[in-house]
């Protein structure tokens, strides 16, 4: 759950769209958001909760370890407790040092307080209670060898058959995947549509942080992660909002294929949201796209934003303006109806009024 928060809330959440024109929505992963991005990694002397961003480094080892002891050390400091984890190396999932069976120790720092302890678990050792016997998913690197390494983020397993174990080997098998480009595609789509938020959010980083794929490749791979039915509807959100950012809309290209199919997804989303909630932030997605400034001429702007809702065969143009014309009627002043109503312009300017 800590990961699932850690990745998400900037996203969605974030994003604030007001009544004036709509402006390019930026991906907070471009923006380096240091609490959510999925590129975010510890401060020194801190654990991260978040795995992701540590699978594209092959020097650092994630291993299975099981907790043999601890040494809680006085500091000057008394709200601190610093100290020494001592590990046995259950399972390797990557390593090119660790073995099965090597001990390791690694240092530790978090706030004395139980308390206060709970109440920041943004660094991960505040969160864990470091019983003997408990297992952790854990990525490491070498400190002072041979037997002090440093932790950099960690996942506490129920057993050695946790799903995180096969999730976490799945990133692998993608991540090691060089010469089959297709193939790797395919299984990032898949990894987007599945169970495993892990595998989700690992998906994402190669997706979106890293620009691993063409713009039109990763562009469809997170289209297919919108309409999927396996996709938890918060998830949807966020690869919607980074969909509409400039990572992937270039309003620049005008009708091009990939804007095209951003702007096709998000209508369809908008179109089908059950409730009004789900509906405005779809709706506010999609005013980003299609209400922003395709050029300085206002003649040539209007064209190239006709051109590419004309462009939209799906959903059906009316359902489309049927579902704008009702959020301009439920609004509850004009600066709220004004997204809408440029939409709805839009639309009726391409296909027509109903």
């Amino acid at each position: 759950m800590l990961l699932l928060l850690l990745f998400l809330l900037p996203g969605v959440f974030s994003l604030i769209l007001t009544s004036c024109d709509a402006k390019p929505v930026t991906s907070r992963l471009t923006e380096g958001s240091k609490q959510m991005s999925p590129s975010i990694k510890a401060e020194t002397g801190q654990l991260s909760a978040n795995l992701v961003p540590y699978f594209s480094d092959l020097a650092a080892s994630l291993i299975v370890a099981r907790i043999t002891g601890v040494q809680l050390n006085p500091t000057n400091n008394a709200d601190l407790e610093t100290g020494v984890l001592n590990l046995t190396v259950a399972r390797v999932i990557h390593s090119q040092v660790l073995s099965e069976g090597n001990s390791i120790e690694t240092l530790l720092e978090r706030i004395a307080d139980p308390e206060i302890r709970l109440r920041n678990q943004f660094n991960l050792w505040n969160a864990l209670p470091l019983d003997q016997g408990d297992l952790l998913l854990v990525f490491v690197k070498p400190d002072r060898p041979p037997r002090m390494y440093m932790a950099l983020a960690a996942a506490r397993l129920s057993s050695l058959a946790d799903p995180e174990l096969i999730a976490a080997q799945q990133c692998y098998e993608i991540e090691l995947l060089r010469d089959n480009p297709p193939l790797k595609q395919h299984l990032l789509a898949s990894a987007l549509g599945g169970p495993s938020d892990l595998l989700r959010f690992y998906a994402l980083d190669v997706v979106i942080r890293r620009h691993a794929l063409n713009r039109q490749a990763s562009a469809s791979i997170l289209e297919s992660a919108v309409s999927s039915e396996k996709v938890p509807a918060n998830a949807k959100r966020d690869v919607g909002f980074h969909l509409a950012s400039a990572d992937f809309f270039d309003e620049t290209l005008g009708a091009d294929s990939v804007n095209v199919g951003i702007v096709s997804v998000l209508a369809k989303q908008m179109v089908s949201s059950q409730d009004r909630q789900s509906r405005e932030q779809w709706l506010s997605f999609l005013s980003s796209c299609v209400s922003r400034e395709f050029s300085d001429d206002a003649k040539r702007d209007r064209e190239m934003r006709l051109a590419l809702v004309s462009a939209i065969r799906v959903p059906d143009s009316q359902e489309v303006i049927s579902v704008l014309t009702r959020a301009v009627r439920e609004a509850s002043g004009p600066d709220e109806a004004k997204p809408a109503k440029r939409l709805l312009e839009a639309w009726q300017g391409a296909f027509g009024p109903r």
